[in-house]
């Protein structure tokens, strides 16, 4: 299940526990609270955005012939 822009609570987090839902995604690569690790549940694991990645491709592609 993904986290779209990060709009969750500890009340959601309940919610999909409940539910057996074993996987969340969150929006982006920072630390969900301060003092945590990066994905800190396994319902809050942090994702990079598509679009940085295809960014991030565009400036290392190298061309093959």
């Amino acid at each position: 299940m993904a986290h779209p822009t990060n709009s969750y609570t500890a009340g959601t987090l309940d919610v999909l526990k409940r539910l057996g839902i074993r996987c969340g995604f969150r929006s982006n690569m920072v630390p969900a609270r301060a003092g945590e690790g990066l994905n800190p549940t396994p319902l809050e694991l942090a994702r990079q955005d598509h679009a940085n990645i295809m960014a991030q491709l565009a400036r290392t592609t190298v061309e093959v012939t």
